[in-house]
């Protein structure tokens, strides 16, 4: 589990991993940009499920800080300071 921030007009990479991935957002407001294209918008109390190997990517649309939990759970032999790359 982690805290993450996104500044204003920041965002995470585009990207995938074998984990599944779930957020839920404090504060702020932003979109999810999924592996095909679509956009859908997100906001403070929002909470997402992305499943393994889904493309994602959070961009920070408004003018405050974006900020969420996000839980990555652990695959074996991992120590949580990284994700697995989908193949």
């Amino acid at each position: 589990m982690r805290l993450m921030e996104i500044s204003p007009g920041g965002c995470t990479s585009l990207h995938n991993h074998k984990e599944e991935h779930e957020m839920y957002f404090l504060e702020g407001e932003g979109i999810l940009k999924t592996g095909t294209g679509e956009e859908h918008r997100i906001r403070a109390g929002d909470a997402l499920l992305l499943m393994p190997c889904e493309r994602h990517q959070i961009r920070n649309t408004g003018t405050g800080m974006l900020r969420m939990i996000c839980t990555v759970p652990l695959l074996p032999g991992k120590t949580g300071k990284e994700t697995t790359p989908c193949e």
